[in-house]
């Protein structure tokens, strides 16, 4: 405790402007029609003085002022005596001299407060991490890839990830030859593997997962309401097929619940036995603001829809126009993408295939915006002989360039999880 000493809190004039005066967080004093806030702090000889940057002030007061605030308020507003006056040295720092309290009682770490201009410049910069979850699953083996998964993220302690994102068919495998070898595997809501360990993954980390898996089908109307009025025409191809199951991407929350969920609308050949395509591209948002718009696709749903033939000039770029078209900030693409077969030697990423991705996703590079972020999870190994190409990515779009910046990319065959903060 500190007593019988006389404060001088120094005053900091925001750019001869500040906030609202109703503002107890900022205002002090009124003075020659300046709105002062505290930044800095005086005892006896201690002078800790505070000089911030342009770009510092408003975060370090929002940050400081309260708590301040709070410790001083007994002494700055409780005294008539409390006077205010320009300091004559400089016109843009003022001084109150407020009474002193042998019952005013300051906090043992007051003078520790992190008071620095770094600081400002950490809290300005909110990061978001991203884990990408790259492994080879085990078809029909889903208690072993759920295992195989938690020892992966094991590592991983609460609260240093953001987002999770796990391949397509994360926990199934994903190639089922016949509609009927994938019944047994069909997970509903109230029975759902792949459900429960994002759910328990989420909660551990306090993340958002995605993670995709197979999902019982819908009748036309259900699968309308699930995709919701914003979703793009699926392809004239998708519509015709039935199906016995659903290629499904879910989302869930920090609390177990899941907030969002996708079916794809795009059929690879080796859908065609089972399963039933979505209604077009949906989005969905998320307290993390730097996501912002979101949206969830899979695999195929990057390639020309059917009967379309694309050419790199002339597109039809579906997936990427649906981004721009409905300011989606960042796409999320599970997969389970065949290996190129390029460079078979080169145990490094699939650049055959990154560079097909990226050729795919052109208008977002051309976009003249540095806002689109594109987090591409794939799976690696092989099942049933398909071999996959691994090499998850994400890529952030450039300003005034035609290609994007490659954040991470994993090797062909790496099983790893690589958390990248997108925010940077």
């Amino acid at each position: 405790m500190i007593t019988n000493t006389r404060l001088i809190i120094s005053v900091f004039v925001l750019e001869r402007k500040v906030a609202d005066p109703r503002d107890s967080r900022f205002a002090l004093r009124q003075s020659n029609s300046l709105i002062l806030s505290t930044t800095s702090l005086v005892s006896t000889f201690l002078y800790l003085n505070l000089f911030l940057g342009h770009q510092g002030r408003l975060n370090q007061c929002m940050r400081h002022n309260f708590r301040i605030l709070s410790h001083f308020r007994p002494c700055i507003f409780g005294n008539s005596s409390s006077r205010c006056w320009i300091n004559r040295r400089t016109e843009t720092r003022v001084l109150v001299r407020p009474f002193t309290s042998e019952q005013f009682r300051f906090p043992s770490n007051l003078f520790s407060w992190p008071m620095t201009d770094s600081v400002t410049k950490e809290e300005a910069h909110t990061p978001l991490r991203v884990g990408l979850v790259q492994f080879d699953p085990k078809v029909e083996n889903v208690e072993f890839n759920i295992k195989r998964v938690k020892e992966r993220i094991a590592s991983l302690e609460p609260g240093t990830v953001d987002l999770i994102c796990l391949p397509e068919m994360a926990f199934t495998g994903y190639v089922f030859p016949t509609a009927e070898s994938i019944l047994p595997f069909v997970e509903h809501p109230d029975k759902s593997p792949s459900r429960d360990a994002c759910a328990e993954i989420a909660q551990r980390l306090g993340c958002y997962v995605v993670a995709g898996y197979p999902a019982p089908t819908l009748t036309p109307q259900e699968s309308k309401e699930q995709a919701g009025e914003d979703a793009s025409d699926p392809a004239e191809g998708a519509k015709k097929s039935e199906g016995t199951a659903r290629n499904n991407a879910i989302v869930v929350d920090p609390k177990g619940q899941v907030i969002h969920e996708y079916t794809k609308t795009n059929m690879f050949e080796t859908d065609l036995p089972w399963a039933q395509p979505g209604s077009g591209f949906t989005t969905f948002t998320t307290p993390l603001e730097s996501l912002g718009t979101v949206s969830v696709a899979i695999c195929m749903d990057l390639n020309p829809h059917p009967p379309n033939v694309w050419t790199s000039a002339e597109g039809p770029y579906e997936l990427a126009d649906y981004c721009i078209e409905h300011n989606v900030q960042t796409l999320i693409l599970l997969c389970a993408w065949l290996d190129s077969g390029a460079s078979p030697e080169d145990t490094q990423f699939d650049a055959q295939t990154v560079s097909y991705w990226i050729a795919r996703l052109r208008p977002l590079w051309y976009s003249g915006s540095d806002k689109y972020t594109v987090i591409i999870s794939n799976r690696t190994g092989t099942e049933r002989g398909s071999k996959f190409a691994g090499s998850s990515t994400v890529l952030r779009s450039q300003a005034n360039k035609h290609l994007p910046k490659i954040l991470t990319v994993l090797g062909r065959e790496e099983e790893a999880v690589r958390v990248v903060d997108i925010s940077e």
